[in-house]
């Protein structure tokens, strides 16, 4: 369940785009936009993750279900994970925006 933490997962788009519910220009936005807001965070903890990516979904009208289980996939390859907020957090920043931005 935790080996995202040790071997960069590979996204399966099929399922990316089946379980967050969007289509694939919303999640391209997604990721680009939680790697913008992500970058400036420099407490990486899960706390202030998840205020950051809840402030994010508020401002841009994004449903936060949707938009979580975007990130979990992309971050970790897998629809159940471990919390996604301390997922992040142990992964760390680098990896966590790394994942964030491959195509």
């Amino acid at each position: 369940m935790v080996d995202f933490l040790v071997k960069e997962p590979k996204i399966d788009q099929a399922l990316l785009l089946k379980k967050s519910r969007q289509d694939e220009k919303t999640v391209a936005e997604q990721r680009a936009l939680a790697v913008e807001k992500l970058a400036a965070v420099e407490d990486w903890q899960a706390e202030k993750l998840e205020r950051v990516c809840r402030d994010l979904a508020a401002e841009k009208n994004y449903h936060a279900g949707k938009f979580f289980m975007a990130l979990r996939i992309v971050i970790t390859g897998k629809a159940v994970t471990p919390p996604l907020f301390a997922s992040l957090a142990l992964l760390g920043k680098t990896k966590t925006l790394a994942r964030l931005q491959k195509k």
